[in-house]
């Protein structure tokens, strides 16, 4: 897959047909107040409905963003900011990236690549942690509820009683689902809204015609 240009397939797709919402377009009307995305990217918008429908507040929260992939951290961060969150993304260029993340009240962990990357020294009581990375994991039993977490950065001494909620991409379906869910969402906004494209164009041919004939 390596002779595949990335940004040219991108670029290729319509952004009205983008329901990744990867396209330069969607992004960038992400990024800019006042504007709406066709799309907004399937797991970031994901994130942010876990953190609402459990009554998590963001605005004026303090939130870390822990990856820059443009397709999870990113848009994360992005969507974040929509929710008047105070959003730092934290990358491999990040001096006192604990300092940081001490510091957060949500804490987001995408795929970075690096299994124990986030140590629980590293994290004030009370925050919420949402894991989206990918990782080697193991079965923790934490209470009564089983945990599919990292190895080990759920499992550090102090963390369960300093982190107020915690959820992992493989809990309650994963992320694999949450993902699937609101790209079928999207898709079906696609078609809806396309389908009512070429209605509108076929009424325009049917109004022509007429016009034709009576003439």
């Amino acid at each position: 897959m390596q002779h595949l240009d990335e940004e040219k397939i991108i670029n290729v797709v319509s952004p009205e047909k983008d329901v990744d919402g990867f396209h330069p377009l969607n992004i960038g009307n992400l990024a800019i107040r006042g504007r709406k995305p066709f799309f907004v990217p399937c797991a970031p918008k994901g994130c942010i409905e876990l953190l609402l429908s459990h009554g998590v507040e963001i605005k004026g929260k303090r939130a870390v963003i822990i990856g820059r992939s443009k397709i999870v951290g990113l848009p994360t961060s992005l969507l974040l900011q929509r929710h008047h969150a105070t959003v730092s993304v934290l990358h491999a260029y990040t001096k006192n990236p604990e300092h940081i993340t001490s510091e957060a009240d949500i804490v987001v962990v995408v795929d970075v690549g690096v299994p124990n990357i986030v140590r629980g020294n590293w994290l004030k009581k009370g925050v919420v942690v949402i894991d989206m990375g990918t990782n080697q994991v193991k079965l923790v039993d934490w209470g009564s509820k089983p945990f599919r977490v990292l190895d080990s950065w759920l499992n550090q001494k102090g963390y369960q009683r300093m982190v107020k909620e915690t959820w992992s991409k493989d809990q309650q379906g994963g992320w694999g689902g949450i993902v699937l869910k609101n790209k079928l969402r999207n898709l079906k906004n696609a078609i809806k809204q396309w389908s009512k494209v070429n209605v509108d164009i076929n009424v325009s041919k049917i109004q022509r015609l007429r016009q034709q004939l009576n003439d």
